[in-house]
C-alpha cells in the first residue's frame, strides 16, 4: 500500500472473477466504516456515511513483472517519505 494526499495505491491479487467494482468494496467499505467507529466526529464532514470518492483506476500487471508494481507504490508511500526526510 502507498498513500497520497489525495490517493492510495494498493496491489491487490484476485481472481479475474470477480469484477473491479466488488473488489474495491471491500477495503473502501471497511476503512470508511472503521474510520466513523474509531472518530465519530468524521459523521459532521461526511453526513452520508460516504468517505470515500466513487473513483477508482486499476491496472493489470500482465505486462510488467510484480516487483515493479510493488517498487513503484513504495514510492508513491506519502508516510514513507514523511518518515525518511
Amino acid at each position: 500500500m502507498g498513500i497520497e494526499d489525495d490517493c492510495v495505491h494498493l496491489v491487490i491479487a484476485t481472481r479475474p472473477s470477480i469484477s473491479i467494482s466488488e473488489l474495491l468494496q471491500h477495503p473502501k467499505g471497511k476503512s470508511s466504516y472503521g474510520l466513523f467507529r474509531y472518530e465519530p466526529k468524521f459523521r459532521l464532514r461526511y453526513p452520508n456515511g460516504s468517505f470515500w470518492s466513487p473513483g477508482k483506476f486499476y491496472r493489470s500487471v500482465g505486462d510488467v513483472d510484480l516487483e515493479t508494481v510493488r517498487n513503484y507504490v513504495r514510492k508513491q508511500d506519502h508516510r514513507h517519505r514523511t518518515l525518511t526526510m
